[in-house]
């Protein structure tokens, strides 16, 4: 493990450090973590998942080079872990704006993230590895903690103002994506008319027992 001390900068910044030093060795997989977040192993498989991550990864089908874990602050836990498909498989779900906190990268092109923008720079640099040829996908077994700490990243601005200030410039970038009527943001549709794609589903058979 490597520590990049990103102190007063941008997470991009330091995300962006790791990805070159990642892409000037010969190694296969970047994992690429904050120092705010951990996985849970109370959760799912993510206990087997520490303990074996080279052999899980290694099931990953080649054209997969982004991996999330799932972040219970976005989807719904129990109500997906209790899906009978995870007591036999290992299931990998497609996304298409990820939250980088912690990924799994497999070297495929270096894409470096954008560091003008307050935030999303994670989740933009996942929906730009889909426009060049990728496939980012959500592991549903694992699952994201995140610690409980104050964060000053956003300083006097605030978290809302941010988040809204960066999706008005990703909306700048990519003039093209449409946004229906409740707001959302139709990333999959731009995404399917500007690159390959690939199922929403990619299950992995395992070889252990499951718990929730």
């Amino acid at each position: 493990m490597t520590e990049f001390n990103n102190t007063d900068q941008p997470p991009g910044v330091g995300r962006n450090r790791m990805l070159q030093a990642f892409y000037q060795s010969d190694q296969e997989w970047l994992c690429m973590c904050d120092d705010d977040v951990i996985l849970d192993t109370r959760w799912g498989d993510t206990e087997y998942f520490l303990k074996h991550t080279d052999q899980v990864l290694a099931k990953i089908p080649r054209h997969i080079n982004i991996v999330v874990p799932l972040n219970p602050t976005v989807i719904r836990l129990q109500h997906t872990l209790s899906q009978p498909i995870y007591s036999t498989h290992w299931r990998l779900e497609r996304e298409t704006f990820p939250t980088g906190k912690l990924v799994w990268h497999r070297r495929s092109r270096l894409i470096q993230q954008h560091t003008h923008i307050p935030a999303l720079e994670d989740s933009i640099w996942g929906f730009e590895h889909w426009l060049g040829g990728g496939c980012v996908m959500r592991l549903n077994n694992i699952v994201l903690k995140e610690k409980s700490q104050p964060s000053s990243l956003f300083g006097k601005t605030g978290r809302n103002t941010a988040y809204q200030t960066a999706r008005e410039q990703f909306l700048k970038m990519y003039p093209d994506v449409t946004v229906n009527k409740l707001g959302h943001i139709m990333k999959w549709n731009y995404i399917k008319t500007h690159s390959t794609t690939h199922p929403r589903f990619c299950d992995l058979p395992k070889t252990h027992t499951h718990r929730v």
